[in-house]
């Protein structure tokens, strides 16, 4: 991942605010320089607010599908962390790649 700090609402540096980047050879996202995968909890920053849901591919690539089970497109660029708790994950967790 390469990484970026970005300015907050407030014009103040965030070291902190990662972003989504990829691999273009290989179509593949990242987070903190791991490799997404299919089912992964994440979070994302839209409008201000951290939205957590998991990681999906379809035909036309990546997205997020909310606990809400709304799909949001991701693409690079895009600020996301890993859970900062897993609460809402019950349990079913998948921040490994399949075996």
């Amino acid at each position: 991942m390469v990484f970026s700090s970005t300015e907050n609402h407030s014009g103040n540096r965030d070291s902190r605010l990662e972003r989504l980047t990829s691999r273009q050879q290989s179509e593949q996202l990242l987070l903190q320089g791991q490799p997404l995968y299919d089912g992964m909890f994440i979070e994302i920053r839209i409008f201000g607010h951290w939205l957590p849901g998991h990681v999906a591919l379809d035909s036309t690539g990546w997205y997020l599908l909310t606990l809400d089970n709304v799909g949001i497109r991701l693409r690079a660029g895009i600020p996301a962390r890993f859970p900062v708790s897993r609460r809402w994950s019950n349990g079913t967790d998948k921040q490994h790649p399949p075996s």
